[in-house]
């Protein structure tokens, strides 16, 4: 006898076959069971609740033991990620720690620079005893003339002929003194 070899055709008409009768048997099955339950359910209540009870003990448990692997695994690519973060945060910290100890020596030779000089200026680094800080109330400007009102005075231990500053330096002198 020879033979005879199958074509393709015929065997996916076979293969969907199988699956079309597989799909109709397990939908005949479930209908058949879901009927059989809602009758159980009808005559015996009890029972019913009890193998309820009993399939999501039974699932729970099965679900418990599953679970176990798949949470050590979760739990491993967590650490694992944890890992790689601290070593980028760790290069990253490095490379930052390079910058400042840049700019601290950049600061360090600065400061030097700023005593040289202050000893070639003969500066003095006194400031004096005491400030008085101030609020402006009015600003008046006039052609040649620029009053501002502030408000401290004798009380505040403000004496006429004190110079006014502010940061940019010095903007005046006390030419009027009230108590406040």
């Amino acid at each position: 006898m020879p033979v005879r070899s199958v074509r393709k055709s015929s065997l996916l008409r076979l293969s969907s076959y199988a699956k079309a009768t597989a799909r109709g048997v397990s939908t005949t099955l479930l209908v058949v069971f879901s009927i059989l339950l809602l009758i159980l359910g009808k005559i015996d209540e009890k029972f019913l609740n009890k193998s309820k009870s009993t399939i999501l003990d039974i699932s729970a448990n099965f679900l418990q033991i599953i679970g176990k692997p798949v949470n050590s695994i979760t739990n491993s690519i967590n650490e694992f990620n944890n890992y790689l973060l601290l070593y980028t945060h760790n290069k990253n910290l490095e490379n930052e720690n390079r910058e400042l100890y840049k700019w601290k020596d950049l600061g360090q030779k600065l400061l030097e620079e700023n005593r040289e000089l202050k000893k070639l200026l003969n500066a003095v680094n006194k400031l004096p005893e005491k400030f008085i800080t101030a609020n402006v109330i009015s600003n008046s400007a006039g052609s040649y003339v620029k009053t501002i009102t502030i408000n401290v005075g004798k009380q505040d231990g403000v004496r006429l002929g004190n110079a006014v500053v502010n940061n940019w330096g010095m903007v005046g002198r006390i030419v009027e003194l009230g108590n406040k």
